[in-house]
């Protein structure tokens, strides 16, 4: 990043809104990858809120794809969130 004179990176959080805690055991640990590979990698990365879970999104998650396991999960575990946060993630080098 240094080199590319990259200051910040704008990472997804998480692949739905705030989850509950019960629903990333139910998929595969490839869907926590977006946290845990920055943490392994040695960069100091922080949650931000950015908005929150409203109306039109549960209105929405009718016509979510539940095609597979992890579409299955979050189409689950999405419902009823109205007002639930939503985020991104800022990673940087360390000691930046």
């Amino acid at each position: 990043m240094k080199d590319e004179k990259i200051d910040l990176l704008l990472c997804p959080s998480t692949v739905a809104r705030a989850m509950p805690h019960s629903l990333p055991v139910q998929m595969p640990n490839t869907v926590l990858f977006p946290t845990i590979l920055w943490t392994a990698m040695n960069f100091p990365a922080g949650v931000v809120t950015v908005g929150s879970w409203n109306e039109m999104d549960e209105a929405a998650l009718e016509f979510y794809p539940g095609k597979g396991l992890v579409e299955n999960a979050i189409k689950r575990g999405c419902k009823n969130s109205v007002g639930l946060p939503l985020s991104v993630q800022l990673v940087a080098p360390s000691f930046r």
